[in-house]
């Protein structure tokens, strides 16, 4: 881009590396100025849908990545105007889930797992209609950001209802890593969770798969990955039974992911 002055080209470009491909190995945090510096350039070169496309990407990655919430809602305020002001109203649709629930873990819903309120309404969002534009793209973040609230708030039955419901998620969302990876941490939870309560034969598959998938991610990304592998490895260490490698396990979660900057799965850990 340096070399041919194609500066105009950087909001695709890295929107592409940026939004796709760096985060399967580097801290999803390093993602986050390059993103920043998509939606600035390309609001300065016209290139609008690139700049709102950055911003779906952007306020996704810092979900994930523990940034502090009444900050962020601060940019996310300013990107609703942007989008509505620009006409980007398929991305605008994009990131009202992303808004919702920033605002349900605010305490600014009247229900914290429904995705209802001042961003959105999820009973009337146009994922709903198959004819929709993005509709599978849409449903797939709808489920994503309501098993989310669901296992944070200890609603597991649903949450495994809706994680279930969302298992294309992979297909569906091109493999973008901050999305599956969360998915799969969470389905895995959920399935922990309830595998304690209603004994394993339902649960052991999923339990599986999630600690075979995450366990290959804490290799090629242990800085996003490894702490939310231990914190796996203790949820079925202790519905082992194995009380004492479980408090371990838990330690080292809680330490890697302050050590890693995502508060909020030290929290969980």
């Amino acid at each position: 881009i340096e070399r041919f002055n194609a500066k105009d080209c950087l909001p695709r470009v890295y929107v592409a590396v940026y939004g796709h491909i760096s985060d399967w190995r580097e801290p999803l945090q390093s993602s986050l100025p390059p993103l920043k510096e998509s939606i600035d350039i390309g609001l300065l070169t016209g290139d609008t849908e690139s700049a709102m496309s950055a911003v779906v990407y952007y306020q996704g990655t810092a979900l994930a990545s523990g940034k502090p919430l009444g900050e962020l809602m601060e940019e996310m305020t300013l990107h609703e105007k942007q989008m509505l002001e620009m006409n980007q109203h398929f991305m605008h649709i994009r990131t009202q889930p992303q808004r919702q629930f920033a605002l349900n873990l605010l305490g600014k819903s009247a229900d914290p797992i429904k995705l209802v309120g001042e961003a959105m309404h999820e009973g009337s969002w146009p994922c709903l209609n198959a004819d929709a534009r993005g509709s599978a793209t849409l449903k797939a973040i709808l489920y994503f950001f309501r098993m989310w609230l669901e296992y944070l708030f200890g609603e597991y039955e649903l949450a495994a209802e809706t994680g279930a419901a969302n298992k294309d998620i992979e297909r569906t969302l091109m493999g973008r890593f901050v999305t599956l990876s969360s998915y799969v941490f969470l389905y895995g939870l959920t399935a922990l969770s309830l595998a304690r309560k209603q004994g394993r034969l339902k649960w052991e598959g999923i339990i599986k798969t999630t600690m075979h998938k995450m366990q290959k991610w804490s290799k090629s990304a242990p800085w996003n990955c490894k702490h939310r592998m231990e914190l796996l490895s203790a949820e079925y260490a202790y519905l082992e039974g194995d009380v004492a490698a479980a408090m371990e396990l838990y330690e080292r979660a809680a330490t890697l992911a302050k050590k890693h900057r995502f508060v909020h799965d030290e929290a969980l850990a």
